[in-house]
């Protein structure tokens, strides 16, 4: 039996520190997922590029300024808590800026999810590299 995610709910929450070079594909990728409903957030985390305009460009876009981090919490983790803070969706989808979601893939990941299921669910995205160091 398969499930109709049409009612399902998810939160994307992105990092993003310096990221303009990546983050308007990202989040096309994402505005292109269908028959999932979904609210993108953007945790600016003190970028000084124009990171947070691209965020902003997009209307169905909620971008939040990461929080001044508690004592021991730093970097990536500091702004994926102020991300899910109050967040209240049944999944919770933690992405970085730089990736590209495949057509689908937001609906086939809940389905497998749901029909093993599972809480956490994690993937190792395909991976483009433009030089030998990334």
């Amino acid at each position: 039996m398969q499930t109709d995610h049409s009612e399902v709910t998810v939160d994307a929450i992105i990092p993003a520190r310096n990221e303009e070079d990546c983050l308007g594909r990202c989040l096309e990728s994402l505005i292109a997922q269908q028959v999932i409903s979904f609210q993108i957030t953007v945790v600016d985390d003190g970028s000084t590029d124009g990171t947070r305009a691209i965020a902003e460009s997009f209307p169905c876009v909620r971008v939040l300024s990461a929080t001044e981090p508690k004592a021991g919490v730093m970097g990536k983790c500091n702004a994926l808590i102020a991300g899910s803070a109050g967040r209240t969706a049944k999944w919770l989808l933690f992405t970085d800026a730089d990736t590209v979601h495949y057509p689908g893939s937001l609906a086939a990941s809940l389905q497998e999810a749901e029909s093993r299921n599972v809480d956490l669910l994690s993937y190792s995205p395909e991976q483009e590299t433009r030089s030998w160091w990334n």
